[in-house]
């Protein structure tokens, strides 16, 4: 009986400290930062607001330990057609089609995921996701971002095309630097309208 209390206790003590989360707000000059902080593991994960054609600078990781720092500049956006070389493709899609460069500004090297086609999702004007399908990648023309782990000091630059469902008028667009974490990822937004 005293096992069945002590995992009920422990079992209620993780539910407790999953279900709690910190949030705080602070302002700056041109761009808005929302902090979020687990107190389980400790991570804070950053939450900004990021302007098109203007330089910014992002944390790969929530993890410190594998976390570098980028310079990071997206430009050019537009909503394109016709950019796949299969037609069926061009009757389902349009495509978000948008210039990004890159510099490792930190110590460690950044991982080829920290920019890929994942790393971006869409939003509408009512904050409803846009489905994307980064399946066709390999049919698309103009797609020359190479995804590539980049050593510190070193730049990266390129076209990344994402096809969204034909109409589609995004109004906010997020760029997640660490998309395949399961501890999260800081988010970094564009607003488009």
């Amino acid at each position: 009986m005293k096992k069945l209390s002590v995992l009920a206790i422990l079992l209620l003590a993780f539910l407790a400290a999953c279900s709690s989360n910190e949030e705080g707000t602070t302002k700056k000059a041109d761009t808005t930062t929302k902090e979020v902080t687990t107190e389980e593991t400790g991570v804070q994960k950053e939450s900004k607001e990021v302007t098109i054609d203007k330089p910014f600078n992002v944390i790969t990781s929530i993890n410190p330990e594998k976390a570098t720092e980028l310079k990071m500049t997206v430009s050019n956006f537009e909503i394109v057609q016709g950019k796949s070389t299969v037609q069926e493709d061009n009757d389902k899609y349009d495509y978000a089609q948008f210039d990004v460069a890159i510099e490792n500004i930190g110590e460690i090297e950044a991982l080829e995921t920290v920019v890929a086609n994942y790393s971006f999702k869409f939003y509408n004007e009512n904050g409803v996701e846009i489905e994307e399908n980064n399946y066709i990648e390999q049919n698309l023309q103009g797609m020359t971002y190479n995804e590539a782990s980049v050593r510190p000091g070193g730049k990266n630059e390129g076209t990344i095309i994402i096809p969204i469902p034909k109409g589609s008028e995004p109004a906010e667009m997020v760029y997640l630097s660490n998309w395949m974490s399961i501890m999260g990822s800081h988010e970094y937004y564009f607003k488009l309208k």
